[in-house]
């Protein structure tokens, strides 16, 4: 156990360190808010495990009607973000828990996942300041939800690949697929698609490797500060390798974890992960490829969508987004709702 996560459970009550057995305890308080949180990325189990990762604590307080989740930022060492408070009125002991958190890691504390306007207007009345959604030139102060969470309907995908009339503005869809679709069809692309194993690993890393150096010189040119390309590039790599190997190779199933890579010739030039929120929709959680084939990023998200199709899901929430520039192509995956997850900064408990 990491003496950080000793001492934050050592040093605030009802806290305990994040363990698989705390799955059902997390299934049943998500479950019990399903209604009211449709489509949204964050409510699942498997994004309690991703965001973790080793270092996650839950407060489950003393009433056992508040469960909240303590982890590091995406790539961070340091648990000093709450996340997603579950539980009728929740967001009622997350004042209380960053004023403690402050007290014990000396450092800046972050809320995230907080979904509904209320819930957002009681943290700002409660010693919580919201962060900006735009206007962020630093990228060490980049977060991924700046932007909303982009809800698409999984007919519509497949509708607008093969040239049908979806229920929204998919043009620039149609454009891109119907390059690659061409190439597909006349021979040119022999495509395969394999889930995640360990046999894999090599043609996975090679992928990121190569994803992860073309984003990061993309990236750093929309940043004033902050935006070294070689700390770029690793960040990015270190969230998905080897970290999606250990969680995830070996084990989809395609019920509760889908994870696969594709290759066309034979080699791997995209990778998809998705797992489901509830019984209509699923949240990709990775979805990258190598950006020299054109179109190959919306023939991931129709392959998605097939298969998305054949297990009765009828909608994608494509996850969140740090830059607006990630948001609008998104957007133009068929986008039907958008989903607002807050972000708000911990300044001072109000007396």
């Amino acid at each position: 156990m990491s003496t950080i996560v000793e001492k934050i459970i050592s040093s605030i009550p009802n806290c305990s360190q994040i363990t698989d057995d705390d799955k059902p305890l997390y299934d049943e308080f998500l479950k019990s808010e399903g209604k009211k949180y449709p489509y949204h990325y964050s409510r699942s189990w498997v994004f309690i495990k991703q965001i973790s990762q080793g270092l996650g604590v839950k407060y489950f307080d003393k009433k056992k009607e508040h469960l909240i989740t303590i982890a590091p930022n995406w790539g961070g060492t340091i648990p000093n973000y709450i996340f997603l408070p579950l539980g009728i009125n929740a967001v009622q002991s997350v004042p209380f828990l960053a004023q403690e958190l402050s007290k014990v890691l000396e450092q800046e504390i972050f809320v995230k996942k907080v979904y509904g306007d209320e819930n957002k207007e009681y943290l700002l009345k409660n010693g919580f300041q919201e962060v900006p959604s735009s206007g962020n030139t630093d990228f060490k102060k980049l977060d991924d939800d700046k932007y909303p969470e982009v809800v698409c309907s999984v007919d519509d995908i497949i509708k607008a690949t093969f040239g049908f009339t979806p229920s929204v503005k998919m043009d620039s869809f149609k454009n891109h697929i119907r390059k690659i679709k061409k190439k597909i069809f006349f021979g040119e692309y022999e495509v395969l698609e394999k889930n995640l194993t360990k046999e894999l690993q090599e043609s996975f890393y090679d992928l990121v490797e190569r994803w992860s150096s073309n984003i990061a010189e993309r990236t750093a040119k929309q940043f004033e500060s902050g935006a070294d390309v070689k700390e770029i590039k690793k960040w990015m790599s270190d969230v998905y390798y080897p970290h999606f190997i250990d969680e995830y190779a070996g084990k989809v199933d395609n019920k509760n974890i889908i994870a696969y890579l594709t290759f066309l010739n034979n080699k791997s030039v995209a990778f998809t992960s998705a797992y489901p929120i509830n019984q209509n929709c699923l949240a990709v959680n990775a979805s990258f490829c190598d950006i020299g084939y054109e179109g190959l990023i919306q023939y991931q998200f129709f392959s998605l969508a097939a298969r998305a199709k054949l297990l009765g899901y009828k909608y994608l929430n494509l996850g969140s987004n740090d830059i607006e520039s990630q948001y609008l192509y998104k957007s133009t995956m068929g986008e039907i709702a958008k989903v607002y997850p807050y972000i708000l900064k911990f300044a001072a408990q109000k007396n």
